[in-house]
């Protein structure tokens, strides 16, 4: 095969109109949307193939018919036998192997019997994917009179525009449609007869000659270097434009080598250079999409407070590797995934590696221990945020799993001593990455794991190799600028050939030379330096923990296991800070009320806008003020609603109506004296909410406390055995498969359609549903004994059961319906419900939730029958318990909606 000069190929050059029509799906074709700008804008020279031979002529690829390669004969072999069958002629074979683009080339020229035109059947075979990418292609050529070319094809031409020819495309057509298309279209403007052979291959080459001069018009190909660059010193090495590997020659004793293509790759590999300004590029590319992808799914603070956090740490890394010597150093962003520096080194001590590893967990580590400080000391919430944040993502980076931070160290002084170390560790590494991903249903771990699994075979064999030649003879230093000698790098791509896929590209194979060679001339550190990293990694790690667990116990709120990110409530509440404009009974009380929330600026401007009310509404409305939130009780027929609420809207800060049909939400915290009061409030809460519609729970604030202490056991019975739960994994095993049998049973005798045997089945499923019921009411009346109530234990063992069965009617639901209605209202009456002639009935809970955490306790999502009377009873009361820091905040219910028409 004739290997001449190739010209270089710069994929940058080509418009994104040309290289579309060459993807394979729609997901190519969005995928090259996105990544050509970047191409283009990092001046990225991707590794590409080209329809034609991107040479200057094609005579020096014309072979006999006899030297043909026999697999591409049997792959034109049906294009052969339709071009014959049509009356084309052979002509000519070209065949060519295109290093730089890993491509190969075979060509076969024919000539029409009535000189009309000539066909190239073409197969293209290119070898940087993994099978490689065979394409078939068939094109029919005529020349007009005036001396343009019409050209009809299978695929369309690399260029869209090429001067003097006129393209027609008829994707996936046969030989003779192509052939009968092609006659039609240059019929229409004549065509130049080709009376022999040397006439179709001239205008072969004029084929070629058009495609070649408007590549090189584009820049997309450039002319070839006229001498051939001679490697004698790796170190003073010149390459042509854009460093293609095809045009290098290397010494004798190296060019006729088996492994010069992979020595060639390597020596472009080492020689590729990044300027100060395209790091720089890189870097803030890199986090401006890490910005945009992380804004996109998280808070835009905390996607800030990443970036910093991340380039610190990669800082580390980065300062370390150019202390020690590292060539080409870069540190980039990766979307919704972190950072990382890369660096090339082939022969750095063991030791150093672990300090660049290192050197990015520890600072970050002191930092968050810094921060924490400074949160302590000036009681800064987002300080503890930042310190909180930094320490976790770095403790992380400890862990002893690939390809973290703290996995690297484990490889450079345990598991690279031995291959089948190295191939456990990478094992156990995928298992917990999977393990994870399914505990945390985190996509971001199973990518990782897949990427870990598909590496494991070729690390074990790469592992084998250089552990190998670290047993042999020591292999020479490296060149300048930690370049990897050709002597050795020849040496290990034999190996390499030996144990990885033959269908290796070159340029992969030198990565692997490079890997190699990392590993042979770094050695493992020594014991000391291996016993001081690993302490030095483990006490990092659990001295973390312990950081951790310090933040979370005095954070903002100073509770174990409560998030500490949580904002306070919007308005710290003070009795003191007061204010009451009552309106006439009736006009408070009447049917149609409604409450207006307002939320002002600060409590100044809400003590103005209702001193300014209480002037207009002459006894109309009740007025509340509670800080900066105003509290307003109005007849919803009331003229006054939609002037107030446009005049409300202009200057407050937000304004909710509460009517019959829309409820506002309030959230409330507050902090106990001790963990024991706060957790009896949040359970005594759970009995608060209404048992049934339009019936609510006299509230421990209520000022009449005879209508709610007498009912403080029967409310802690409740709450103590209808929230009962049996920590039991054998009882609740054994309870899931009886009912399962059960169920079974019954869907079998639906399925023989046996209706005696139905009815029995279900009866015995119903029996046993009411069984486990009252089993679990048993075992928590147990539990808890004589401190319950008997007679709300009773109460909620006669709760109704509906009994469902194939006869079942929509009367007996409603009848089920009725008789749970009367058995919530008989439970209401035990846990003291709220009576209509209760003129503060309105201060009861509609609904909300209720949780506590160390002395802190959070009421979420409250709603009040009425705001005005309910919300500064409960604040009130929650002080006169001793609580402190009592806060509160209305929420829209709605969440912005526009409610406040008429």
């Amino acid at each position: 095969m004739v290997e001449p000069q190739f010209y270089q190929l710069n994929s940058r050059m080509i418009p994104l109109r040309d290289i579309l029509p060459g993807a394979a799906n729609l997901y190519q074709r969005c995928l090259l949307l996105v990544l050509w700008p970047l191409w283009k804008f990092f001046r990225v020279n991707t590794p590409i193939t080209t329809e034609a031979i991107n040479a200057p002529e094609l005579g020096p690829f014309r072979v006999p018919a006899s030297d043909f390669a026999p697999a591409r004969q049997e792959g034109l072999a049906e294009l052969d036998e339709a071009a014959r069958r049509l009356g084309y002629e052979p002509v000519a074979w070209y065949q060519a192997h295109d290093r730089q683009t890993a491509t190969e080339f075979y060509v076969v020229l024919y000539r029409s019997a009535d000189a009309r035109a000539i066909a190239l059947a073409k197969q293209r075979v290119w070898k940087y994917i993994h099978p490689p990418r065979v394409d078939t292609e068939l094109a029919l050529v005529s020349r007009d009179p005036s001396g343009g070319l019409v050209r009809s094809g299978t695929t369309g031409p690399d260029l869209s525009r090429v001067l003097g020819v006129t393209t027609h495309v008829m994707r996936g057509a046969t030989f003779e449609d192509l052939d009968t298309a092609h006659r039609s279209k240059a019929s229409a403007t004549g065509y130049d007869r080709l009376d022999h052979d040397d006439r179709a291959l001239e205008l072969h080459e004029a084929l070629h000659a058009m495609d070649r001069d408007a590549n090189l018009a584009q820049g997309i190909y450039t002319e070839p270097d006229p001498g051939l660059v001679i490697v004698e010193d790796l170190s003073a090495a010149s390459y042509t434009t854009g460093g293609a590997y095809g045009t290098v020659a290397l010494p004798a004793a190296f060019e006729a080598s088996d492994n010069a293509p992979i020595l060639r790759a390597l020596v472009h590999l080492e020689q590729k250079k990044w300027s100060l300004s395209s790091l720089l590029i890189l870097l803030a590319v890199s986090v401006g999409l890490f910005v945009a992808g992380g804004w996109a799914v998280w808070d835009l603070s905390l996607v800030l407070m990443l970036v910093g956090i991340l380039f610190v740490h990669e800082l580390g890394h980065l300062l370390a590797m150019k202390l020690f010597g590292y060539q080409n150093v870069k540190m980039f962003f990766i979307p919704l995934m972190g950072a990382a520096v890369s660096g090339r080194a082939v022969d750095v001590a063991g030791w150093r590696k672990l300090v660049v590893y290192l050197a990015g967990p520890l600072p970050g580590i002191a930092l968050g221990l810094a921060a924490l400080a400074g949160a302590v000391l000036n009681e800064q919430d987002w300080l503890y945020q930042i310190a909180l944040l930094t320490i976790v993502l770095n403790a992380l980076n400890l862990l002893p799993i690939l390809p973290l931070d703290g996995g690297r160290v484990i490889d450079t002084t345990l598991t690279s001593r031995h291959p089948m170390a190295d191939l456990i560790f990478r094992v156990l590494t995928v298992f917990v990455l999977l393990v994870l991903f399914l505990i945390l249903q985190d996509k971001i771990l199973l990518f990782l794991g897949i990427f870990m699994a598909i590496g494991i075979a070729p690390s074990y064999k790469i592992a084998k190799v250089a552990i190998g030649l670290r047993q042999g003879p020591r292999l020479p230093d490296p060149e300048a600028d930690q370049c990897v000698p050709l002597a050795a790098a020849d040496l290990i791509a034999t190996r390499v050939k030996e144990v990885l896929p033959k269908s290796l590209s070159a340029k992969a194979a030198a990565q692997y030379v490079q890997m190699i060679y990392e590993r042979v001339m770094s050695k493992p550190p020594g014991l000391l330096a291996t016993t001081l990293a690993l302490l030095v990694q483990f006490g990092a790690f659990f001295g973390s923990v312990a950081g951790i667990i310090l933040i979370l116990a005095v954070g903002p709120y100073g509770y174990w296991g409560q998030d500490y990110i949580e904002e306070p409530l919007a308005h710290a509440y003070d009795p003191q800070d007061r204010g009451d404009w009552p309106a006439d009974t009736a006009a408070v009380h009447r049917d149609s009320l409604i409450t207006l929330v307002v939320a002002c600026a600060d409590a100044d401007q809400s003590e103005r806008i209702a001193g300014r009310l209480a002037q207009q509404a002459a006894g109309e409305a009740g007025l509340l003020r509670l800080g900066p939130v105003l509290l307003i009780d109005l007849d919803g027929a009331s003229p006054l609603r939609a002037s107030w609420i446009d005049q409300l809207e202009s200057e407050a800060e937000m304004v909710l109506v509460q009517t019959s049909d829309v409820t506002v939400r309030f959230n409330v915290s507050a902090v106990a004296g001790d963990e024991p009061q706060a957790e009896a409030l949040a359970q005594s809460f759970s009995t608060l909410l209404p048992l049934g519609q339009n019936h609510t729970m006299v509230p421990p604030w209520h000022p009449d406390p005879s209508r709610f202490e007498p009912f403080e056991d029967a409310r802690r019975t409740y709450a103590l055995v209808a929230g009962f739960t049996l920590d039991d994994p054998v009882y609740d095993e054994e309870r899931a498969e009886r009912e399962q049998r059960l169920s079974a049973k019954h869907q079998a005798a639906i399925k023989r359609g046996d209706p005696e045997l139905i009815r029995s089945t279900e009866e015995d499923l119903n029996q046993y549903r009411a069984e486990r019921y009252g089993d679990e009411i048993d075992l928590a009346a147990a539990q808890f004994g004589d401190s319950l109530d008997p007679a709300v234990v009773q109460a909620l063992r006669d709760r109704p059961q509906y009994v469902w069965n194939e006869q079942a009617t929509d009367a007996n639901y409603e009848a089920f319906g009725k008789q749970l209605d009367q058995w919530h209202i008989g439970l209401g009456r035990l846990l003291g419900a709220s009576s209509v002639d209760d003129p503060y009935r309105g201060a009861s809970l509609l609904g909300g939730y209720f949780y506590s955490g160390g002395e802190q306790v959070w009421m979420r999502d409250l709603v009040l029958d009425h705001p005005t009377l309910g919300l500064p009873m409960m604040l009130d009361w929650l002080i006169k318990q001793g609580y402190g820091e009592v806060r509160f905040e209305p929420i829209d219910p709605l969440q912005g909606t526009d409610f406040l028409g008429e």
